[in-house]
């Protein structure tokens, strides 16, 4: 019989599917390691000068924390600080929505495996009919799964941000003009897509100012 072969494919198609959904998941959840609430509410009860010490004393290397703390040990100037602050939130925004496609991509293949698998199971054998429907409820299973992943990894990127915003601006809102990282964010976005505007803006002018030149 064809029928549980096909069904025997689409469980693995599925548990594929939600191992790759739930990947995302593992991965928005472990991105910063300890509990840097924790970390925030012990340092503020230290002198603002003092913090970035402790912060990298208080976390393990190799985290983005530890890095973090580590390279400002290194650089006096403020701007230097800025820039260094600004590259790492970037580094852990990229890290964060580098994955962010796997729970939609293992839902849109469970649906397939099942419907393909399913649509196999009856055109081999037409009159076992349950073979095709159980293979349909097992991908609809794993759809759901996939889904539930999806809402997870998003309500991860949302917790993660905040916290890494709140020990930033903990650790450096009272030694950088950056108080508010996501709004900094924010800020740098809208600046770049300003020049890039700005610069298209000078280009047109450049091209219609030459082209509205008379000969002599």
């Amino acid at each position: 019989m064809a029928g549980p072969i096909f069904l025997a494919l689409a469980v693995l198609v599925g548990v594929g599917s939600a191992a790759l959904a739930w990947s995302q998941v593992r991965r928005t959840a472990t991105l910063i390691k300890g509990d840097p609430a924790a970390l925030s509410r012990a340092l503020r009860r230290l002198p603002p000068k003092e913090r970035v010490e402790e912060m990298r004393s208080r976390t393990e290397p190799g985290t983005w924390e530890h890095d973090l703390a580590e390279e400002l040990r290194s650089i006096s100037e403020e701007s230097a600080q800025v820039a260094a602050v600004n590259a790492a939130l970037s580094e852990l925004e990229r890290t964060l929505v580098e994955g962010a496609d796997w729970p939609r991509s293992a839902l849109r293949i469970s649906l397939l495996g099942a419907l393909l698998m399913a649509f196999g199971a009856y055109l081999v054998d037409p009159s076992q009919l349950r073979w095709a429907l159980a293979i349909v409820a097992t991908g609809g299973g794993a759809a759901l799964l996939c889904v539930e992943a999806a809402r997870a990894a998003k309500r991860n990127e949302t917790r993660q941000r905040r916290v890494v915003d709140d020990l930033v601006a903990v650790v450096f809102g009272d030694r950088l003009p950056i108080a508010e990282p996501q709004k900094a964010r924010n800020a740098s976005a809208a600046t770049d897509r300003s020049t890039r505007g700005s610069s298209r803006g000078a280009s047109r002018g450049a091209s219609r100012g030459s082209g509205g030149r008379r000969r002599p």
